[in-house]
């Protein structure tokens, strides 16, 4: 059963120093493209210009951003729409080459042009202000001069472009509504002067006495009602703007359909309310009330409704709609001013019922034409200030700071730029090496075997190979028993007896012979889950450990298939176990002495194309029982667990079984089929050991300090010898 490993700061120690080659490279190379663009990149110029959003005065009536709860300042949005857009990239992209152009032609071609707005000019805005900035780089300073003040201009005059186009249509608008005005005014002077012309009126006939005061009272109506008709304009160019603002698709709501049916039958019934006789301000207090709320939900649905992402857009349409409930509640005075002067009216009529037709007609034709007459007044001011500020209108932004051309490149940051590159080269090397780390299924440490696994660890084995390269830069040569140099490391009998290799045999030999303390181990089988793990050289010096205590050891090489043990103690190969196992030779025929004081080689013998039969058959297993009946310990190399069926045949007429794995390189997966291998046959697992570990690395602090241990002694030793002599 696998344990969760509780990963201490030795293990992180470790991984970085394995997969330091990694992290190295990883740092160095970013920090070489680091060091490579901060050295070599041409200088970068910046200017920026810096505008303020100005809040725009317009008119009361029709002009959605009139001043009556004060002036309204365009969204940001609006700007950032503007500089997105491909035509004004086309205006300032023309204007740059324009200014760049000499008498030899343009500078500075179109798409470059067009190339550079869109990636080096940018705008910068903030929500919490009203300030603007207009940045541009090049690696030019009158590039970047004149990308930010081009930028600048066409922003200003695409911004009073608009402004223009919306004042046209309100000048439209007001055209049109002054030629009705004037008709209207025209008809109500034309039936006035009939009307004298019929009863003999010279002048304004307004006399005095009752008839003055009746004339007095109709002119004041005239003023209240042409000041309603004047606010229900504007009532209806906030209704235009609050569409113009919201998406089309927003009228199709249920809700909003719904409201708007409310309001209208709202409307309808108030409006009947007020043409009775009688009194009825209680109830048409009510339904003003009433349709006040009904509006405010519409407008409310509405902006729920819509996809209104820009907070610029939410302000413009919550302010449209405080500023047309204003309005109807300025409608609702008049209206109130109108239904007070219309009870004056007739009541003066009561009071004066001797009163020639005559006077009443002429107060009402005068009315007539003084309604008109001021509806038109009032239009034709509209229309000239409308003019006025289309003419002379910023557009709402005011450049508060012009850009200049810069006399100094940016600073280039080279230390920030460094450190940020060895920051970021180590932390993908880190990343990189634990990304490794934890894709890397291989056994690596004994806590592999021993947690994940399950595995007793018997023992681990180093390097010998990268041992004895250490030991040569240590003491400056390699000294063996029997002098000479090898090419490959080999058996424990040719290294001195304070080698840290053959430390490592005989801690593996005292830990198998505590293995099994009631019953000893006699027979072993070494096998490993794969090939090329080290097996054969650890059956060979695990011999030679055990022979050395004086024990009766034979080597068995029942690796048929790739056999190797005659060549490490150089002997032959024929006669072997394969000719006693077919008869052709006695027993006594194929045990080989070796140069070793007590151990013994049976070698493989010649090759046999049915290895598993002969391994698995009756005369086999009588050739182990003689030998464990005449020897005290003996060591079976086998053929590799996972690939081919030989050792599962072995195996389970052993003793124990012993798994070799190699650093780094056996998969625990391949430990798991063998372990399933071995349970599947009955064999018994003594456990496992870790072979060619790299001895450089942190193998843990008894390890380490040992390490340190066995090289000071074995100096000191060197030194006191070379003393004597």
């Amino acid at each position: 059963m696998e344990e969760e490993k509780q990963v201490g700061l030795e293990d992180y120690i470790d991984i970085v120093w394995r997969r330091k080659w990694i992290i190295l490279l990883s740092f160095v190379s970013v920090l070489a493209s680091t060091t490579y663009f901060t050295f070599t990149r041409p200088p970068t110029y910046e200017a920026a210009s810096i505008l303020m959003v100005e809040a725009e005065e317009g008119m009361n009536l029709l002009d959605p951003r009139g001043s009556l709860f004060g002036p309204l300042a365009k969204p940001v949005e609006f700007f950032e729409r503007i500089m997105e857009s491909p035509s004004y990239r086309d205006q300032v992209a023309l204007k740059v080459t324009e200014r760049l152009r000499n008498p030899h032609g343009i500078l500075l071609p179109m798409d470059e042009a067009l190339d550079l707005v869109e990636h080096n000019l940018t705008l910068n805005t903030s929500k919490t202000s009203d300030f603007l900035e207009i940045k541009a780089h090049a690696d030019s300073p009158l590039l970047c001069y004149l990308l930010a003040a081009s930028g600048t201009e066409v922003l200003k005059d695409r911004s009073r472009g608009v402004d223009k186009e919306e004042a046209q249509s309100v000048l439209d608008f007001i055209e049109d509504q002054k030629i009705e005005a004037q008709q209207k005014l025209e008809a109500a002077e034309k039936k006035l002067q009939l009307f004298r012309e019929r009863v003999g009126i010279v002048g304004n006939g307004e006399e005095g006495g009752a008839l003055g005061k009746l004339i007095e009272l109709e002119k004041e109506l005239a003023g209240v009602q042409a000041q309603k008709e004047l606010a229900q304009a504007n009532l209806e160019a906030y209704d235009l703007r609050i569409a113009q603002v919201l998406p089309d698709k927003t009228a199709g709501g249920r809700e909003t359909e719904g409201l708007s049916r409310e309001i209208a039958t709202l409307e309808s019934i108030r409006a009947n309310l007020v043409r009775q006789p009688g009194e009825h301000h209680v109830e048409v207090l009510s339904l003003d009330k009433k349709i006040a709320e009904k509006k405010k939900k519409l407008v409310e649905s509405i902006v729920q409704d819509t996809d209104v992402r820009s907070s610029g857009m939410q302000v413009e349409i919550a302010q449209l709609q405080e500023r047309r409930t204003a309005e109807e509640l300025n409608i609702y005075v008049l209206e109130s001013q109108e239904r007070y002067y219309e009870n004056l009216i007739e009541k003066f009529k009561a009071e004066h019922p001797s009163m020639l037709e005559n006077a009443i007609e002429l107060a009402q034709l005068t009315r007539a034409r003084k309604v008109y007459e001021n509806m038109y007044n009032i239009l034709l001011e509209k229309g000239e200030e409308a003019k006025i500020n289309a003419s002379t209108g910023t557009g709402g932004v005011k450049v508060v700071e012009k850009a200049r051309e810069p006399d100094e490149p940016v600073p280039a940051h080279s230390k920030r730029n460094l450190v940020l590159g060895a920051m970021v080269g180590l932390g993908l090397g880190l990343g990189i090496a634990f990304a490794l780390e934890y894709m890397d299924n291989t056994i690596r440490t004994a806590e592999d075997l021993s947690r994940t696994l399950g595995l007793s660890v018997m023992g681990t084995i180093p390097d010998i190979q990268k041992l004895e390269n250490m030991q040569r830069k240590r003491s400056g040569k390699k000294k063996r028993k029997g002098g000479g140099e090898r090419d490959d490391p080999g058996l424990i009998s040719r290294y001195e007896t304070k080698d840290m290799v053959v430390e490592s045999y005989r801690s593996l030999r005292t830990n198998l012979q505590f293995a099994s303390v009631d019953k000893p181990l006699k027979s072993m089988l070494i096998s490993s889950p794969g090939p090329m793990e080290g097996k054969t050289l650890t059956v060979a010096n695990l011999g030679i450990s055990f022979a050395e205590m004086d024990k009766r050891t034979i080597i068995v090489d029942a690796d048929l298939r790739r056999p190797r043990q005659h060549k490490l103690f150089g002997v032959g190969k024929e006669p072997g176990l394969t000719d006693y196992l077919v008869g052709t030779a006695s027993l006594e025929d194929v045990i080989l002495p070796t140069e070793v004081d007590h151990l013994s080689l049976i070698p493989a013998g010649r090759g046999s194309p049915n290895t598993a039969e002969m391994l698995g058959s009756n005369r086999m297993s009588d050739l182990i029982r003689k030998l464990i009946s005449e020897h005290d310990i003996v060591l079976f190399d086998s053929p590799p667990l996972v690939p081919v069926t030989d050792a599962a045949l072995l195996a389970s007429k052993m003793d124990g079984v012993l798994l070799v794995t190699k650093y780094a390189s056996t998969h625990k997966d391949a430990v798991h089929h063998a372990l399933e291998i071995l349970e599947k046959v009955g064999a018994p697992t003594i456990g496992a050991i870790l072979n060619d570990v790299e001895v450089v690395r942190r193998l843990g602090y008894y390890r380490y300090y040992y390490n340190n241990y066995y090289y000071y002694t074995y100096h000191e030793d060197e030194k006191k010898e070379e003393t004597k002599a």
